[in-house]
Order: structure tokens, then sequence, then C-alpha cells
């Protein structure tokens, strides 16, 4: 079951804050409902975001990547938009959330430096994305709404509050 914030699922959401994208790749179970996106299951299933990464580059060529995590229920195309500008000549941009945290899975990264990055920690299993990302030049950028993200059942209650008051600010109708 997808969660859902504001009448749209959250996987629905990251996927539309790409929709300036040559292409979209998921990682995960396919689901119906995502036309125009390909589908790749990192091996082992469910093994964390440093083999999903590893999985979904396989599936494209794009110079820059937009990494987004399926928990965003504010993230949007500007956003996403504002971290591909900020690149510049690093390695990519993440987002910062407002109390000062990097989020890792809310950031555009230039794909050579990711793969990279990636195989030299190669025999580091489970390594965090934290460890991988650590060695890049990256840009840090303020995001606070769009990297608000649900991580327990309090998180998704606190999103859907604004949204059910109709005073919340939705990236995706």
């Amino acid at each position: 079951m997808l969660i859902e914030v504001g009448g749209s699922p959250l996987l629905a959401t990251a996927v539309a804050a790409t929709s300036g994208a040559r292409s979209a790749v998921v990682v995960g179970p396919e689901r119906a409902g995502f036309d125009g996106a390909s589908w790749v299951q990192e091996d082992p299933p469910h093994s964390g975001p440093v083999h999903a990464l590893s999985a979904g580059l396989a599936l494209g060529s794009a110079p820059l990547v937009a990494v987004l995590a399926a928990d965003l229920p504010f993230v949007t195309v500007d956003a996403v938009e504002r971290l591909a500008a900020a690149v510049g000549d690093a390695d990519g941009a993440i987002a910062v959330d407002a109390s000062g945290r990097d989020q890792y899975l809310l950031a555009v990264y230039r794909r050579r430096a990711l793969e990279a990055a990636i195989e030299a920690l190669a025999s580091s299993i489970g390594a965090p994305l934290r460890e991988i990302v650590q060695p890049l030049h990256l840009v840090r950028l303020r995001e606070d709404a769009a990297s608000s993200d649900c991580d327990t059942p309090d998180d998704v209650s606190a999103a859907r509050r604004p949204t059910e008051e109709g005073k919340g600010v939705r990236g995706v109708g």
C-alpha cells in the first residue's frame, strides 16, 4: 500500500517532481499508475539506498541524476530544478532541511561522480549513503519544505494536516 498525503501517493509526488527530467527510474517493486517510469529492483531487494542507487544508475545515461526518496510529501519540480541549477562545477547539490541536516536523498548528482563514489566503496556492503558521497564536492541548498520527509506515522500525520486544512502547498495537484 502506498502512503498518501494530499490525495497523492508519496511515490507519485516524487515521480512528478522529476517531470522535467529526460527519464524517471523508480527503484523498487513495480506498481501500476506510473506510466513513463522505468522500474528496477535493487539486489538484494530492500538492501538500502546505496544498492538502490547503483541499480537505478544502471538504467540511465543523463549526466545529472536527481535522487529522491519516496517519502517527501512536498518535493516539487522547482526544488529539483533549483538543485540541478546549483550543481555548477561541483559533483552535486543536496538539500539541507530546516534543522541543518543534509538530505542525500533529495539531491542532484553528477552521474560519473556518483558512480565512482559507489564503486570506490563497493566493498563496503551496507555502507551508509553519507559515507559514499562524503568525498564528493557538494553544494548545499536550504530546502525546508521540499526536504520535509515522512519517516514515522507522526510525520505522515503532520504532513497531512496542512493539506487537510487547505493550507498546505502541494507540489502535485
